[in-house]
C-alpha cells in the first residue's frame, strides 16, 4: 500500500520504458487512482512533484527540505 509518491520528473523524452507503477487497470477515469498533489518544485534542472493518495487524507506532509 502506497500512500505518497514523490516523483522526479527530468526534462527529457526517452521513448518506450518501463511503466511507472504496476496497478490493476481501470475501466474508466472515474475507477482510476486518485492523488492529490501536495506540491512541485524545481530540483536543479529536474521537476520533483509530492503526490498524496486521496485515500490517506489523514497523512500528515513531512517538513521540507531546502533543495536547490
Amino acid at each position: 500500500l502506497v500512500d505518497a509518491c514523490l516523483l522526479y520528473q527530468a526534462p527529457r523524452f526517452l521513448g518506450r520504458g518501463r511503466p511507472l507503477a504496476e496497478l490493476p487497470a481501470a475501466s474508466s477515469l472515474d475507477d482510476a487512482e486518485r492523488w492529490q498533489v501536495l506540491g512541485a518544485d524545481r530540483f536543479g534542472a529536474d521537476l520533483r512533484i509530492r503526490l498524496l493518495a486521496e485515500a490517506s487524507r489523514n497523512f500528515t506532509e513531512p517538513p521540507r527540505a531546502n533543495v536547490g
